[in-house]
């Protein structure tokens, strides 16, 4: 899972083994499942089962469709997305990065200052 400043992915990923190329690229990135923008975010729903931590993040459908079709991209069917961490701090972090870049994306860039 990736959140970019305008993004969040869910991509197939791993670290380089080879240590030459890791100097370069430490990352190889093969494929991305699904990306939505980060400003059609609206909830996160989260529980707790047993060890995991389980996220449901839920999308404005119509609002994302239209970014991602500004962006060339290809429209998303889906407006939720369940992930799973493995430990509350991991997905304490993702949660306040996507809030903190949700506000950023739709009040403080928008000119809302008083959000």
């Amino acid at each position: 899972m990736v959140v970019s400043m305008k993004w969040t992915f869910n991509c197939i990923a791993e670290f380089e083994n080879d240590k030459k190329k890791s100097e370069v690229i430490p990352v190889k990135w093969e494929k991305s499942k699904w990306r939505h923008p980060n400003e059609a975010l609206e909830k996160i729903i989260i529980d707790k089962e047993k060890n995991m931590v389980r996220l449901q993040l839920m999308y404005n459908k119509e609002k994302q469709n239209i970014i991602l079709k500004q962006a060339g991209e290809k429209l998303v069917k889906k407006d939720k997305r369940k992930l799973i961490f493995g430990d509350l701090a991991t997905c304490r972090d993702f949660v306040f990065h996507c809030r903190r870049l949700h506000h950023l994306k739709n009040f403080v860039q928008a000119g809302n200052m008083n959000a």
